[in-house]
């Protein structure tokens, strides 16, 4: 019985250590309206992804999907058409008519349904219904994966959407982490202190909706001093672009 408990133990440790950092591509048909849909090509355009793998007889699976259903609610009116929610059955064996009768039971008639969801299982870290998984932005980063769903979850599933939006904002080279940079005080009153190993030549505080709210052009500095004194309390990005064209993005709270 030890041996069972500390090889439990052990998988469950491994799932956590390799969570996937990049989303799983895949191309499908809606169940519910008929239309084909890219993944890759849904965040290449900007779209946000709340995916949740489903299980037919799972209860915590409808209880999941209740939540993502009231947690992307609000965005419909601060970021309509940012976000969708996909729910997909876990197996391959599961038909549409099955998957469209359960949404419908269940009243996630806004969801696009889909089947077919094995191998994104197996490659989100293997059976735990439901999963959820947050996608976003160009790079097609996972932002959020978790097995199970309880309440105590929405705070990191909120935040998550948000990184989300604001990465998808932001493009391509601005989430691409080539440059290591150092911020603090982090949370800050009225300055960061940047420290850079490459020499930058600007910066810009940006929202996490993506709108740049202040740019400075820097000359070469490594270590320089950012001004945030006059920015309202909340949470922000400063991007910064390095001599060499590679750009970094560092996520604050200003106080």
């Amino acid at each position: 019985m030890l041996r069972k408990i500390f090889l439990l133990g052990a998988v469950l440790f491994t799932c956590q250590v390799q969570a996937q950092t990049t989303a799983m591509d895949w191309t499908k048909t809606d169940c519910n309206s008929g239309t084909e849909h890219h993944l890759f090509d849904d965040l290449d355009n900007g779209f946000v992804i709340v995916q949740e793998y489903v299980m037919m007889n799972c209860t915590p699976c409808i209880t999941g999907g209740n939540g993502l259903k009231t947690l992307v609610a609000p965005y419909n009116t601060t970021h309509p058409g940012k976000i969708k929610l996909y729910q997909t059955s876990y197996n391959n064996t599961t038909n549409c008519t099955t998957m469209n009768n359960w949404a419908s039971t269940n009243n996630f008639t806004g969801s696009s349904v889909f089947t077919m969801g094995s191998s994104e299982v197996n490659y989100y870290g293997g059976m735990g219904m439901p999963t959820i998984v947050i996608m976003g932005g160009a790079s097609h980063r996972v932002f959020y994966t978790k097995q199970g769903y309880s309440p105590s979850d929405n705070a990191n599933i909120t935040a998550a959407i948000n990184d989300a939006i604001a990465e998808s904002a932001l493009g391509t080279k601005a989430v691409q982490q080539v440059n290591q940079v150092q911020i603090s005080p982090n949370p800050a009153v009225k300055n960061l202190l940047i420290q850079s190993e490459k020499p930058l030549v600007q910066s810009e505080i940006v929202s996490l909706s993506g709108q740049i709210i202040s740019s400075e052009t820097l000359y070469n500095l490594t270590t320089y001093q950012q001004n945030i004194e006059t920015l309202p309390t909340g949470m922000y990005f400063v991007r910064l672009r390095a001599a060499d064209g590679t750009v970094s993005l560092q996520k604050f709270v200003k106080q």
